[in-house]
C-alpha cells in the first residue's frame, strides 16, 4: 500500500507563514494579467510584456498562511484561464508563462528563478 501524502484538509489547515514568489516569465505581449491566490486577488496589471529584451519581469512576493494554496491566473486578450494547487513549503517559487495559442504554463520550483 502506498502512502499518498497528507490529506488535503491537513494541507489546507492554517499553520505557519510561508513566502510565495510568483514570476511572470515568458510569452506575455501587452497582456492584462490577474493572479488570485486562495480567492484573494494579489496581482492585476495591464500591458505586461516579458521576454529576453525586457530587463525586469513582473513578480509577486507574498506570505500565505497555508501549506496548500490555489493559484489562479487570468490573462487577456486571449482569454487564458488556469489554476494550480501548490504546496508552498516544497515549491515557494512559481513561474507563469504563456505558451503557443491558449496555454498557460506553471513551473513550480524549490529554488529562485534567474
Amino acid at each position: 500500500m502506498r502512502w499518498s501524502g497528507p490529506a488535503k484538509e491537513e494541507l489546507r489547515s492554517p499553520d505557519t507563514q510561508h513566502s510565495l514568489h510568483i514570476t511572470l516569465r515568458e510569452g506575455f505581449h501587452g497582456h492584462t494579467v490577474v493572479i488570485v491566490v486562495d480567492g484573494d486577488e494579489v496581482f492585476r496589471r495591464s500591458g505586461v510584456t516579458t521576454g529576453p529584451r525586457v530587463a525586469v519581469t513582473d513578480t509577486v512576493e507574498l506570505v500565505v498562511g497555508r501549506r496548500l494554496v490555489q493559484v489562479m491566473v487570468s490573462v487577456t486578450p486571449g482569454d487564458y484561464v488556469a489554476s494550480l494547487d501548490l504546496v508552498v513549503p516544497a515549491y515557494p517559487h512559481l513561474a507563469i508563462s504563456l505558451v503557443g495559442e491558449g496555454t498557460v504554463s506553471f513551473e513550480p520550483s524549490a529554488r529562485r528563478f534567474r
